[in-house]
């Protein structure tokens, strides 16, 4: 089995993704955390720490940079040759692999992107050297391409475009529906959406909660999950006191299991994804294998899957209202058309999606870029 190094976050279901899809191609990828990212519990099979333990009590722009260090003098003091390792974010992990001096790919995440014009002109001048430096970069939408060539410079044959799909693990199961419906004591044909993000400020928790809370209020039927995962500690509590007596809305601690996950998605009936920014995220395309309807914001990157989804105008000065007016009119759709648009969703994912497809242009990414006697797992 070929081995591949990877700097990033051992919890991320995003890197858990990749490493599913490689260990179909007979590649073990060896993930290497820093310490705050390392400590919690990990999705992947193969994690290791990067960097000294104290960094996980100073700022994480700080333990990258820390860990780029540390990369440094072992790699010195090791003298080991073709070393190359895969960046998943550029501008955390992508700057440890910069400061490293090793060889690197980097794979791009939407925010650290397309919100670089608000980032200040160091974050900017520096993103930038980590991308002229890279290997290959992966995006996973014309947009995210077209943003790194015009903003950023970057030459177009070093980008590799393409989407990881979906995991087999996520398919639509009447059973799996009634189950976690049953869970909930909820009827039959009530409405149910869930927040498949993070709760995390880049995904509008808050306000997603205010405008269901103002639904509720004048709907005795409908109810709201929303999932923990790798949340932002602070914001976390913020949503927790917003939630706080309203019953028809649950909050799923921690990380869930794949299989979990899927149940739940099966259980609902629109799967809400209103981020500042993104590329075409696979927990979109997970809902969609499940059957939920999309309920999007109005970003670039979703214009692909336009034809099954529900819209929400996050440039909305009141954006709370935008969400509540959603709620009201997703909960008006007939079971009849619920289950046609679900279907529509399910139809999309599985025929542009594929896995499969995934898996090639993975193979080919390591081919033509990663050093086939490189060494790993040694950094």
């Amino acid at each position: 089995m070929r081995c591949v190094d990877f700097l990033g976050n051992p919890a991320s279901p995003h890197v858990r993704h990749w490493e599913m899809i490689m260990r179909r191609l007979d590649i073990e990828p060896v993930v290497h955390g820093i310490a705050l990212h390392y400590q919690r519990k990990a999705v992947v099979k193969n994690a290791r720490q990067v960097g000294p333990t104290w960094t996980s009590r100073i700022p994480v722009a700080a333990a990258y940079l820390v860990a780029g260090l540390s990369l440094r003098c072992k790699s010195f003091f090791k003298q080991e040759e073709n070393q190359f390792v895969h960046a998943h974010n550029a501008s955390g992990y992508g700057l440890s692999a910069w400061i490293s001096g090793l060889s690197y790919g980097v794979t791009t995440y939407g925010t650290e992107i397309y919100a670089a014009s608000q980032r200040g002109w160091v974050y900017r001048f520096v993103l930038r050297r980590i991308l002229r430096r890279a290997k290959f970069i992966t995006s996973t939408s014309r947009q995210m391409t077209d943003m790194l060539i015009r903003d950023f410079n970057v030459t177009q044959s070093k980008i590799y475009e393409f989407h990881l799909g979906v995991s087999a693990l996520f398919f639509y199961s009447a059973d799996k529906r009634n189950k976690k419906r049953k869970e909930l004591n909820i009827e039959a044909n009530e409405c149910l959406w869930i927040a498949n993000r993070r709760v995390h400020p880049l995904y509008h928790t808050r306000e997603l909660v205010r405008a269901f809370k103002c639904y509720a209020a004048e709907n005795p039927l409908g109810r709201l999950i929303l999932l923990e995962g790798d949340a932002d500690a602070k914001y976390l509590d913020e949503v927790k006191r917003e939630i706080d007596g309203c019953d028809r809305i649950t909050l799923i601690s921690g990380f869930i299991s794949q299989q979990e996950l899927c149940g739940w998605l099966c259980a609902a009936d629109f799967a809400i994804s209103i981020p500042l920014s993104d590329q075409l995220s696979s927990s979109i395309l997970e809902a969609m294998s499940c059957c939920a309807v999309p309920i999007l914001g109005n970003l670039q990157a979703y214009g692909v899957i336009g034809e099954v989804a529900e819209f929400v105008d996050l440039q909305s000065a009141d954006l709370t209202k935008s969400l509540y007016v959603m709620f009201v009119r997703t909960a008006q759709f007939d079971p009849n058309m619920k289950k046609k648009k679900g279907g529509a969703a399910l139809e999309l994912a599985n025929k542009e999606f594929s896995i499969d497809s995934a898996g090639q242009s993975i193979k080919r990414l390591y081919e033509e870029s990663v050093p086939e006697n490189s060494n790993c797992g040694v950094i």
